[in-house]
């Protein structure tokens, strides 16, 4: 079974154990079995569908990620040494937990109310897109850009977004297949993200794309 199938049946049975209201959670929690496959997998919208309609984007997705187990916390207990304590401290952040978002994402327009039902996730919007962004504690794992209503992303922005998520080298996509009414392409931001890019039939156009960091 191919990983991209293997994520579409996870995604079909997120659905059916959805709390009833018909939309699938955007994040499955990763498990031992993800864990001992590598690194980052594909994010991918739900069943490989972006379905969008005027004033406003309908669609579901899913993760399908082979994050590391996060670090067990401390019993609350157990004492650590106050001098290890005082050391991280005084320590600088590394440089990739602290990874900054993307100069394109509008960091004055968050979505509060997102992030509290959604946890590990942050929205932010304009009256173009729709940017969803999905960290594991400090460190970005993955971003969604979805175009809203019938727009487009502009093939300008899309460059300049992954110029900077791949610190300025340049993007490459490898693969496509049609699926659902879109052109789905599967590539890479230089050494740093996998990357999907939806566009509409029959022109072309942009409508969303996915990176996730390896």
């Amino acid at each position: 079974m191919s990983r991209i199938e293997e994520a579409i049946m996870k995604a079909n049975l997120m659905r059916q154990n959805s709390l009833g209201t018909g939309e699938a959670p955007v994040c499955s929690p990763p498990t031992q079995d993800d864990s001992k496959r590598g690194t980052l997998r594909w994010m991918h919208l739900g069943s490989l569908l972006l379905a969008l309609v005027a004033g406003g984007g309908i669609y579901h997705f899913a993760t399908d990620t082979t994050f590391r187990p996060a670090p067990q916390p401390v019993p609350a207990s157990v004492s650590a040494p106050a001098a290890p304590i005082a050391r991280q401290a005084n320590q600088p952040p590394s440089p990739t937990t602290m990874k900054p978002l993307p100069a394109g994402i509008p960091l004055n327009s968050p979505d509060p109310a997102f992030s509290t039902s959604h946890p590990g996730w942050q929205r932010y919007t304009t009256d173009k897109l729709d940017f969803r962004v999905f960290r594991e504690g400090q460190k970005i794992r993955a971003i969604q850009v979805i175009a809203l209503g019938e727009k487009a992303i502009e093939n300008t922005f899309f460059s300049s977004f992954l110029r900077d998520v791949a610190r300025g080298e340049k993007h490459s996509l490898t693969s496509a297949k049609e699926r659902n009414g879109f052109y789905v392409e599967q590539g890479m931001a230089g050494k740093v993200a996998e990357l999907l890019v939806y566009r509409k039939k029959p022109a072309g156009e942009i409508r969303a794309f996915v990176v996730a960091y390896l």
